[in-house]
């Protein structure tokens, strides 16, 4: 019995040991295939690395402002009487837009129109008497006395009238009125904002070390978020004579002619202070570009040289420059005639094989324009 168990378990050993054999030499032929193979390629997108000129410009960010805006506001107290305008009216200079109550200045001015007339009579008979010699020269500097002062009362009660009755200093687009009828305003209360967004200011900052390369007249380009396809192009009109001692950044200010109406004051832009000249530049898409600590650098496809294989991607340090859109420049690393890998170097490492293939991918701009949702 024991001998029979035995020889079950020798043949079992035996099985096992032939199995285990075959799998070995399996493994071994698998991975001399493999070895002589070589490793997969990597499915990548390409590109051609790019030459061109580039503007050269001063970058910053601005705000518009209108050059004539004000918030209306009322110099002195009193019941409104009549709101003459629409919110979001356009008015012409001097135009009336609200009335306060007058009606006791009225009865004022009234009497006061009353005692200039008497003060008028009472001089005209003074000067006549003292014509004659029948009255002092004090008796006639007191009757023109108070002809002037009567006078005096009389504008002075003209000119409250006058500031009850609110005006446009200027034309342009009135805002949301704050005020309503029968409201009883303080001096200094809000009453509309008016703003004439025909032509706007914009303002921005750069650092002092750009000053050199500023001068009047120079084309400023802005772009707002609202009109994302748009380019608005003004004329830089006054720079800041004096440098902010907290940024050391110095103000420019810049003309932007507005004649629909598509920026508004307070509108943040984008701001691009063109210079005259133009300098070439070697760029390159910036999903191109691997950053680590020890450097940027980009893959360049190198042909295998037998016509057939895939070419191989060999990692260049560079040095990389100014940034524009979906680029950016490549200022050392790179002659401008290579042919790079343009999106899926992150899967590479040097020397690697490559399959090409632009599925999926989007054309780099210099001045992208993503669809809004």
């Amino acid at each position: 019995m024991k001998k029979r168990i035995a020889l079950a378990v020798l043949a079992l050993l035996l099985i096992f040991g032939v199995l285990a054999g075959i799998k070995f030499l399996q493994i071994q032929a698998m991975m001399e295939a493999g070895a002589q193979a070589g490793p997969q390629p990597v499915t990548v997108s390409d590109g051609d690395v790019r030459t061109g000129q580039w503007q050269q410009e001063i970058r910053s960010v601005g705000s518009f402002r209108a050059i004539e805006g004000t918030t209306l506001r009322s110099e002195t107290q009193g019941v409104v009487r009549e709101i003459l305008f629409a919110p979001g009216e356009v008015v012409k200079e001097d135009a009336v837009l609200v009335r306060l109550d007058t009606e006791v200045q009225e009865a004022q001015l009234q009497a006061a129109l009353a005692g200039r007339k008497l003060a008028q009579s009472n001089l005209k008979r003074t000067r006549q008497l003292h014509e004659n010699n029948n009255v002092s020269d004090a008796e006639l500097d007191a009757a023109m006395a108070s002809f002037d002062e009567a006078t005096a009362q009389v504008a002075n009660l003209k000119a409250v009238i006058a500031k009850r009755t609110i005006r446009a200093p200027f034309a342009g687009r009135l805002g949301i009125r704050r005020i309503s009828v029968g409201q009883f305003i303080s001096p200094g209360q809000e009453i509309v904002s008016l703003q004439d967004t025909r032509r706007l200011y914009l303002e921005f900052d750069v650092p002092q070390n750009q000053l050199n390369r500023i001068s009047g007249g120079m084309t400023v380009e802005a772009r707002v978020d609202t009109f994302p396809d748009r380019v608005f192009t003004g004329t830089l009109s006054a720079v800041e004579p004096e440098v902010s001692r907290l940024t050391r950044s110095v103000t420019l200010q810049a003309v932007f002619e507005n004649p629909e109406e598509a920026l508004r004051p307070g509108m943040f832009a984008e701001v691009s202070a063109l210079l005259p000249r133009k300098r070439p530049v070697v760029y390159v898409p910036q999903s191109a570009i691997l950053n680590a600590t020890y450097g940027d650098t980009v893959f360049v496809l190198e042909d295998p040289g037998d016509g057939e294989g895939f070419p191989v991607a060999r990692q260049n340090v560079v040095r990389l420059g100014e940034a524009r859109g979906d680029f950016i420049e490549i200022t050392r690393g790179l002659e401008g005639n290579e042919k790079i890998v343009s999106a899926g170097a992150f899967k590479l490492k040097d020397g690697d094989p490559v399959r090409l293939s632009d599925r999926g991918t989007l054309e780099p701009e210099l001045s992208p324009s993503p669809p809004e949702r």
